[in-house]
């Protein structure tokens, strides 16, 4: 006589759930650390589409065009320190003439107000980088750091050239 299986036993399920279990912690952390790097990675890579629209309207305006860290609580004013790009930035035509100087005149047009994401704090080496009608910019660095995961970043370059590059980086942040 030959005996039907009709299921599992109550050991086998047991082994199942805990192998489960098992794959499941051993994997959040893996995905915390992948949507942390994103966060930094989405805000650097925007930060970058800023400066590349800030140099793209320098050289079909033919003047300068300034992308500056946006003051708190404000949407028309540039920050006086570095550590205000963590509100986000700001880019605006700075046609004073001659020279640019980073500040919003009467006369200036604002074309992007960039607010910046929640959960990352952004420093740099300027308050503000201004294209010539040439495409050309001062050198410094952008430095964006996820607060859920301070030992990784994301570091923008500008070179004097004017291009933006973003780099990963592990030290820096705090």
């Amino acid at each position: 006589m030959t005996k039907k299986n009709d299921g599992f036993t109550l050991l086998e399920l047991l082994t199942v759930i805990l192998i489960v279990g098992i794959l499941a912690v051993a994997s959040t952390g893996s995905f915390t650390q992948l949507i942390s790097g994103s966060v930094s990675s989405v805000a650097s890579e925007s930060a970058m589409v800023g400066f590349y629209s800030a140099k793209s309207e320098a050289l079909k305006r033919r003047t300068n065009v300034t992308i500056c860290a946006l003051k708190s609580n404000s949407q028309d004013t540039c920050g006086t320190n570095q550590a205000d790009w963590k509100n986000g930035y700001l880019i605006f035509v700075d046609n004073q003439g001659g020279e640019a100087d980073g500040i919003i005149n009467s006369g200036d047009e604002i074309l992007v107000v960039n607010q910046n994401h929640s959960s990352v704090v952004v420093t740099s080496s300027n308050t503000w980088f201004s294209y010539d009608g040439e495409g050309r910019s001062q050198a410094g660095t952008v430095r964006f750091c996820d607060t859920s995961e301070a030992g990784r970043s994301k570091l923008l370059n500008m070179s004097l050239i004017g291009i933006p590059k973003v780099d990963d980086s592990a030290a820096g942040c705090s």
